[in-house]
């Protein structure tokens, strides 16, 4: 093979596995707790854990002694204990302490690739170095994700598709005219438009040229450290306070064919209206946006493996060219850099053959587990995939489920957070909707609609504006 064909068989393995040299979201903080958690990222196995003082750190998952998974072992605060043969490892990939012998030629040695980490609004992010750049770039992210006068809800879930399926389609406005067409939010605007591309300092903005604030009229893609994407989908009165609703977000991919999706539901609101914001979010509109991602979700796993061979593009999809013109010239300069400066690819091992692979199999023992649980990972229970779509494993409810079938164990059994609302935060919540839906926007205003209604205040007494606003303090919580 020549060292052409070389570098572009590199690049193509880059690009159908993921680019290196970036920061991908890898978990959601609540997933990772005492017990080690096993992931595949990029094709990579690897172990995520807390140390005694909560920080997060990544390993490559395999012990260097005979292999065997980290994740299956021990977290013993300062470091983790291989199940197989009990070997010490701590968060740098040195070998501590090998206490089946006396003195051991492993001692000492760093044998284990370390993935440095950073936490960020409710994720896990870890560096994909190549050989040639092994220490993390800066991240720079968008000021939804840095700003404290945004508040952000983080929605994860895994697609049966290759990672750049997923980033096409939010990099596809149009789609949601149609796709979404029944939204809550998206059934707005006109369904014909032309599109457009403009450059942006971080990246690139594609647009419809005759309408804005209407419907998903616009995303931007940036490039600062990692690729996340940045949209807004307008919102009616009735959704609440604060400033247009807005979506940033990054895809990860597991392998060559499932990903992540990291969309963070992100909106400009303080005080007492982020905790409003905050619990009608939690009761009316996320289980309306898991609706949209469903929809998303069941059309890209329902493509061909194959169907970017076969496409037929017109003027629509301009962003998503633009996206993939600059991601596989990327490919192309990390696997020449590599191929000139004699490092070999840092490309994941292919899967092994007939077996899917693990991934996210195993939670964190409860409160009720014995002190050995909490410090010990199980086997996992045989290969399934984790699924956090459903309570069961993929495929019991079928593709032919309407939307709605996913809706209850995707958002309070899956997502270890959300519990469903009673009945009296479902009234609560109706009522305040329809208030905002009225143009009542002032604590008085609110309280004195809510007393028109008959729903009982907090103790059973009427509401006040300080009653209100203790109320929704405590209800925006899960």
């Amino acid at each position: 093979m020549s060292d052409d064909a070389a570098v572009e068989a590199v690049a193509g393995t880059l690009l159908e596995q993921g680019l290196r040299n970036l920061w991908y979201p890898i978990a959601p903080s609540w997933q990772v707790g005492e017990n080690p958690l096993g992931v595949t990222r990029l094709g990579d196995r690897i172990v995520v854990w807390r140390d005694r003082d909560g920080a997060v750190h990544a390993l490559e998952d395999r012990c260097p002694h005979r292999g065997a998974r980290l994740s299956l072992g021990w977290n013993l605060g300062d470091r983790l204990a291989c199940w197989y043969h009990g070997v010490e490892i701590d968060a740098g990939g040195t070998v501590l302490d090998v206490p089946a012998v006396d003195s051991c030629p492993l001692t000492g040695k760093t044998a284990v690739r370390r993935y440095p980490c950073r936490e960020v609004r409710g994720a896990i992010f870890a560096w994909f170095g190549d050989d040639l750049h092994q220490e993390p770039a800066e991240l720079a992210l968008p000021e939804q994700l840095t700003d404290d006068h945004y508040a952000t809800m983080l929605c994860v879930a895994t697609w049966g598709c290759n990672y750049r399926y997923a980033i096409d389609n939010v990099m596809d406005p149009m789609h949601g005219t149609y796709l979404h067409a029944q939204s809550h939010s998206m059934a707005q605007g006109n369904r014909r438009a032309r599109l457009r591309v403009v450059p942006t300092e971080t990246g690139f903005l594609c647009e419809k040229e005759d309408q804005r604030n209407v419907n998903f009229d616009w995303v931007e893609f940036g490039a600062t450290g990692g690729h996340w994407m940045r949209l807004e989908i307008p919102y009616g009165k009735s959704a609440g306070p604060g400033g247009p609703f807005g979506i940033v977000g990054f895809v990860t991919p597991v392998d060559r064919e499932t990903c992540q999706v990291y969309f963070w539901r992100v909106r400009e609101v303080e005080g007492w209206q982020r905790d409003l914001w905050r619990f009608l979010y939690r009761t009316r509109l996320e289980s309306l946006h898991w609706d949209v991602l469903e929809q998303d979700r069941l059309v890209l796993e329902a493509m061909a493996g194959d169907a970017r061979e076969h496409e037929l593009l017109y003027q629509h999809d301009t962003g998503l060219v633009r996206v993939r013109r600059f991601m596989g010239k990327e490919a192309e300069r990390q696997a020449a850099a590599l191929a000139g400066g004699g490092a070999r690819a840092a490309t994941a091992p292919a899967p092994d053959s007939g077996r899917p692979p693990v991934d996210e199999a195993r939670i964190a023992g409860g409160a009720g587990s014995s002190a050995r649980r909490q410090r010990f990972h199980p086997r996992p229970n045989g290969e399934l995939e984790f699924n956090p779509w459903l309570a069961e494993p993929r495929g019991s409810k079928g593709d032919a489920a309407t939307v709605e079938d996913f809706a209850e164990p995707l958002l309070y059994r899956w997502q270890n957070r959300a519990r469903a609302p009673t009945d009296h935060e479902s009234r609560l919540a109706d009522e305040l909707m329809a208030t905002f839906a009225a143009g009542v926007h002032d604590l008085p205003g609110i309280a004195r609609r809510l007393n028109e209604s008959g729903l009982a205040g907090p103790g059973g007494g009427p509401w006040t504006a300080e009653a209100f606003s203790a109320a929704v303090r405590d209800l925006a919580s899960p």
